[in-house]
Order: structure tokens, then C-alpha cells, then sequence
């Protein structure tokens, strides 16, 4: 918790809330989040770790809806805290192509986008299978094992 504003300097900061809003894909996103406000200028201060969460709850939504809109595709590769070009990688593409995704110069391709929504829904859920599985087909793993045991 801040004990004093970064704007005025003043020992006034309590905790509230205040919606946050993201317009992305033609939709607009809103939730309530808890805020550090600062009882003498009226600014506030939503933690990183608050914004992140919204963000993800938005790629996540984004997802669910299956919108794949160039921003829409854009946003929830970032909120996985992918690279475009880690992404591009991980997928089978040039990272130009991940760039023409994004900018609309050309449709996301179906496969990337429901590849890029199960990242989205497990980063949320705080998994990696897909993401393990996607970084073991671009050899990006360590040596294969020699034998595994698998339980029935």
C-alpha cells in the first residue's frame, strides 16, 4: 500500500476501487478493481499485478467469444507475455506474418488464433501444457527422454 501520492506528495492514499474499461475487437470490457486513491488530489493507482489480472480476464474473454480481430489477436498475445516472435516460433510462421496478423494487412489464420486462445486460457489458469507442448514441436525442449513411465 502507498503511504504517500506520487502526484501531490501527500500522506492521503486509502484503498478503493474504480472501474477499468478496454475497448478491444468492437467490445468494450469493464470490471471493478481495487485502486490505491489518494484522498487530498483524487488520483489513483491500480497495482501492476491488478492490471494484469484484468488483462488476462480480458484476453481471456476475448478467447471464450472467439473474437480474432487484428487488436483482438494482438492483445491476448501480449497478455500471455509472449513475444510476436516467440510466437510466430511457436506456431510455424515468420514473425512478418505474426506483424500482418496484427495489423490487419491479412486474417488471422484460424489455427493461430485457437492456438493463441488456449494460451490465453491456461496463462489464466496458471498452466503451460499447450505452451510446453508448442515450445517441444519448435525444439525448443531438452533431450528426448530414453524411456517413460506412464501410469494406467
Amino acid at each position: 500500500m502507498l503511504e504517500t501520492c506520487p502526484s501531490c506528495q501527500e500522506k492521503a492514499m486509502r484503498p478503493g476501487t474504480t472501474e477499468l474499461t478496454r475497448k478491444i475487437g468492437g467490445i468494450t470490457f469493464k470490471a471493478e478493481v481495487p485502486v490505491e486513491l489518494c484522498g487530498s488530489c483524487g488520483e489513483w493507482y491500480v497495482s501492476h499485478e491488478d492490471g494484469h489480472r484484468f488483462d488476462v480476464a480480458v484476453a481471456r474473454a476475448l478467447g471464450a467469444h472467439a473474437i480474432g480481430t487484428p487488436d483482438a489477436f494482438k492483445f491476448m498475445r501480449k497478455a500471455t507475455g509472449l513475444r510476436a516472435v516467440d510466437l510466430a516460433e511457436l506456431i510455424g510462421v515468420t514473425p512478418e506474418t505474426v506483424s500482418r496478423w496484427e495489423t490487419g494487412k491479412v486474417s488471422v489464420e484460424r489455427r493461430a488464433l485457437a492456438l493463441l486462445q488456449a494460451l490465453v486460457t491456461e496463462h489464466a489458469e496458471g498452466t503451460t501444457a499447450t505452451l510446453d507442448r508448442l515450445r517441444a514441436l519448435a525444439g525448443k525442449k531438452k533431450r528426448k527422454p530414453r524411456a517413460v513411465r506412464v501410469a494406467l
